[in-house]
C-alpha cells in the first residue's frame, strides 16, 4: 500500500481532516495564500511521472496532523513552468516552507524559510519540518495538559516536566519528539503511570516565567518536582557520555527513588548532570553564588580558574 501509486490529480482535491491541499498553478496565487497564512506556508512541489513524490504525498496527512497552523499548498512542477523556473527547481520532491509576508511587496522568493530535498521518510521530514517552523509536532504522548501543572503544584503532587525546544539535536528529538512508541516520554509515563507528566516547549514565550524559575539554559531537561519544595534537574545533555544512551535507566531510577531522598542524592552524586535541591530558592542561591564566583574569577586574573560548572 505504501508503494502504490496514486494520482497527484485526486490527491490535489483530498481531505486531510476538515481541510484539504489546494492546487496552485503561479506564484501569484502563491503570494496571495500567504498573506492570509497566519503561521507559513507548506508547498509540496512534484512532477506527475515521480515515483518518490507519490510516497511523499502520501506523508501529507501525517504532516497536517502534527503540524495543524501551518496551510499545506502543492504545485505540479511539469504545468508550471515559470512557477518552476523562478524557484530553481532541479529536482523532484521538494518542500518548500515559507514565511508569511511582512509587506504586501515582498518578493516571495525571499520568504523561503527552509526546502527539504531529503530522503522521502516520514520521521526525518518531521525533523526538518520542527526545526524549520520552530513547532513541536503534535504527537498524542501521555502528558497532562499544562493548564493542570499549576493545580498539581498546590497540592503537593509529584510532577515530571520535561523541557525541551524544537531546536534540539536530532537525537533528543527523536528520544523526546518522536511518535509514542519511540518516545521516552510515553516509555516513562507507561511505566509511572500515576505520576504526573507534563511536557513544556520552553521556546515559547509564554512559558519563560517556568523555564526561568528553574534557571535552565540547556535543552533538552527533566525536572522532578517532589511535592511544594524539594527537586532534581537532570540535564541530558548532547555531549554527556554518562547518560547519552542510559537516559531511560538514569530518569528511571530517580523515579523509582523519588520517596528517598538520600538515594536520590546518592545517585545524583554518579553523574554531573543531575543536580538536587531542597528547595528552588536553594536553586536560585547556588546559581547566583556561581555566577558572583565567575565573575571574581574573570576581574582577578582574566583566566579561568576551575570553578565548576553547574550546567546553568
Amino acid at each position: 500500500m505504501y508503494f502504490l501509486r496514486i494520482s497527484l490529480v485526486m490527491l490535489a482535491t483530498l481531505a486531510v481532516g476538515s481541510r484539504a491541499v489546494e492546487e496552485l498553478v503561479s506564484s501569484d496565487e502563491l503570494f496571495d495564500r500567504l498573506l492570509g497564512a497566519q503561521w507559513g506556508v507548506i508547498l509540496f512541489v512534484y512532477s506527475t511521472q515521480c515515483t518518490w513524490c507519490d510516497q511523499l504525498a502520501l506523508q501529507l496527512p501525517e504532516l497536517q496532523r502534527l503540524f495543524p497552523h501551518i496551510d499545506y499548498l502543492q504545485v505540479d512542477g511539469q504545468r508550471a513552468k515559470h512557477f518552476v523556473q523562478q524557484f530553481q527547481i532541479t529536482s523532484y520532491p521538494q518542500l518548500l516552507v515559507f514565511r508569511p509576508p511582512e509587506e504586501a511587496d515582498e518578493d516571495v522568493r525571499r520568504l523561503i524559510t527552509g526546502t527539504y530535498r531529503g530522503r522521502v521518510k516520514c520521521e526525518q521530514i518531521i525533523a526538518f519540518l520542527t526545526q524549520t517552523l520552530g513547532f513541536i509536532p503534535g504527537w498524542p504522548h501521555r502528558v497532562q495538559p499544562l493548564e493542570r501543572l499549576e493545580q498539581a503544584e498546590c497540592t503537593g503532587n509529584f510532577r515530571v516536566l520535561w523541557f525541551v525546544t524544537p531546536w534540539m539535536e536530532e537525537y533528543h528529538q527523536k528520544l523526546l519528539l518522536g511518535p509514542p512508541t519511540a518516545s521516552l516520554i510515553d516509555s516513562m509515563a507507561q511505566q509511572f503511570e500515576i505520576l504526573d507528566f507534563f511536557l513544556v516547549d520552553s521556546s515559547k514565550a509564554h512559558l519563560a516565567d517556568l523555564t526561568n524559575r528553574l534557571r535552565l539554559t540547556n535543552f533538552p531537561a527533566v525536572a522532578l518536582m517532589l511535592g511544594r519544595q524539594r527537586l532534581v534537574i537532570v540535564e541530558l545533555l548532547c555531549y554527556d557520555r554518562e547518560i547519552r544512551g542510559q537516559e531511560n535507566a538514569v530518569v528511571g531510577a530517580l523515579l523509582k527513588a523519588r520517596f528517598d531522598w538520600h538515594q536520590l542524592q546518592e545517585l545524583a552524586s554518579k553523574f554531573h548532570s543531575v543536580h538536587c535541591y531542597e528547595s528552588v530558592q536553594e536553586l536560585h542561591t547556588l546559581v547566583q553564588s556561581q555566577r558572583t564566583e565567575e565573575d571574581d574569577c574573570s576581574e582577578g586574573s582574566g583566566e579561568w580558574n576551575g570553578v565548576l560548572d553547574s550546567g546553568f
